[in-house]
């Protein structure tokens, strides 16, 4: 598989991911509005809350509203970096192939795995565990940035 091709499906896997992403998202912010409602409810009842007119004026609020944006996309990038980096150091590929898998692992596509031990023919325990972990959390730090992004 040429670069040209892994490039290609990385940037289709991203557009796909992202109506999947987007789905998904929805329905897990619809989970997140109605618990932060429960929370919100139950903080109006224990502070006096501000008119909206200062609340949207006040820094604080500002701040909040920066942050809940920045956080997911810098872990997202974090998170993308660290599988390059598995990709460069453990696996020895270059760096298209590193970022290939780094976002296919993470869209769920899944089009390059780690290789597999030629003599055992077995994947190597701290591969299948560092890809494993990596997996296991990146997909949703993934579908949510994806998700808040189609919100917007």
């Amino acid at each position: 598989e040429s670069n040209a091709s892994r490039i290609f499906n990385t940037i289709h896997v991203l557009i796909g991911a992202g109506a999947a992403g987007a789905l998904l998202a929805l329905f897990a912010s619809s989970l997140v509005e109605v618990s932060k409602d429960a929370a919100s409810d139950e903080l109006e009842k224990a502070i006096m809350p501000l008119d909206a007119a200062q609340e949207s004026k006040s820094v604080g609020s500002q701040v909040v509203k920066s942050v809940d944006t920045v956080i997911p996309y810098s872990m997202l990038v974090v998170w993308l970096c660290m599988g390059t980096g598995y990709g460069l150091v453990y696996e020895e590929w270059d760096l298209v192939q590193s970022v290939y898998f780094a976002i296919t692992a993470l869209s769920t596509a899944g089009l390059q795995g780690p290789a597999l031990d030629p003599v055992s023919g077995q994947l190597p325990p701290f591969n299948a565990l560092a890809v494993g972990m990596y997996c296991l959390t990146g997909v949703p730090i993934f579908a949510y940035v994806l998700g808040s992004t189609a919100q917007s």
